[in-house]
């Protein structure tokens, strides 16, 4: 029952805090128009180009569509947009972790200061996190790595690692698992 109490208490701390947040973003709500055919790239760049709009409440337009939003096509809007964020910029299966091939490291490395800046500000328009994105990278993201422990390591490797991945390391220390996780994150 105790364990209950504290998943509890720690939700609604979580919560609290997401609201918080929500409370920093300014009352002056920035218009985003978008195109759903490109939305992948045209909110890089405007991520990229317009850093100070994490600070801001937004209006979503897609170009094209009728609709007002009352926070129905906020949502719909980063919820698309996660969903090819994670399926190009990170690998995994029931959990993914940042992940960009060598080939396409140097003409796309810079997207990721974008893809934190529409982190932060989905966190904070949305309260609640991406799903998917594993706990050692939402805390190496929040508080270094130094935060993650070597159990939490292995726990969320087996969630990023698809079974046929896994199968023959099914018995591999930690120390090696970090290795691996570091050379998918990488």
């Amino acid at each position: 029952m105790n364990a209950l109490k504290l998943h509890y208490a720690n939700a609604s701390l979580i919560a609290a805090a997401l609201e918080a947040l929500y409370n920093l973003l300014s009352d002056d709500a920035k218009v985003i128009s978008v195109h759903r055919d490109q939305l992948l790239n045209e909110m890089l760049q405007l991520y990229d180009t317009n850093p100070d709009i994490v600070y801001h409440r937004v209006k979503v337009e897609f170009q094209g569509e009728p609709g007002d939003d009352f926070g129905g096509l906020t949502k719909d809007l980063y919820t698309s947009l996660w969903m090819q964020i994670l399926s190009t910029y990170f690998v995994g299966e029931s959990a993914v972790v940042p992940h960009l091939p060598l080939y396409k490291h140097a003409e796309q490395r810079h997207h990721y200061r974008a893809i934190g800046r529409i982190l932060a500000h989905s966190i904070a328009l949305l309260k609640t996190f991406p799903p998917r994105l594993s706990r050692c990278t939402v805390l190496c993201l929040a508080f270094g790595s130094a935060q993650v422990s070597d159990d939490m390591l292995l726990r969320d490797f087996r969630s990023v690692a698809s079974v046929n991945f896994f199968s023959p390391f099914k018995y591999c220390n930690t120390l090696f698992i970090r290795l691996i996780y570091a050379f998918l994150t990488a």
